[in-house]
């Protein structure tokens, strides 16, 4: 049942992707980079492509970014976390795997333990950590990974990979 969900979305992701385009340029977007150890939080959604991505999405009219990371964040995995505990790592226009480019407000955090709470909800379908080694090596989602990477970097913050 999983695995149909999944094609039928991913169905649905292509038949919808010229809406999805200019969509996605009309607006700003999230993205959340959730590290524990040398692991970090990712999310495959049962719309799209099937690829791991990092939570976030699109922020409302007028949202502040901080916190439409934060609100995405729950939606997403369940996961709530304050806006002290947040590092802006850069604003942005990015680009999808999916050639779709968009405007990208990305902050990072780094905790000390993984939550017991974090769960797939709302449009997502899997929620899991990865070890960061193996995400930075990914096609879709590691050049992003490498763009948050270095703006830690420049902040004078290591991440162990």
């Amino acid at each position: 049942m999983k695995n149909l969900i999944q094609t039928l979305g991913t169905i649905l992701f292509w038949i919808t992707w010229p809406a999805l385009f200019v969509y996605f340029k009309i607006g700003r977007r999230t993205r959340l980079f959730v590290i524990c150890d040398r692991e970090i939080l990712v999310v495959r959604s049962w719309y799209g492509d099937g690829n791991y991505i990092y939570p976030g999405g699109g922020l409302h009219r007028r949202e502040d970014p901080t916190e439409g990371a934060l609100r995405e964040l729950y939606e997403e995995t369940g996961l709530s976390l304050s806006s002290s505990q947040l590092t802006l790592l850069f604003e942005d226009t990015v680009s999808a795997p999916q050639k779709i480019s968009y405007k990208c407000v990305a902050f990072g955090v780094r905790l000390d333990k993984k939550p017991p709470n974090v769960r797939p909800r709302g449009e997502i379908a899997e929620v899991s950590w990865k070890p960061i080694a193996q995400i930075k090596g990914n096609s879709g989602a590691g050049p992003l990974l490498e763009r948050a990477l270095e703006a830690w970097e420049k902040q004078g913050e290591s991440v162990k990979i």
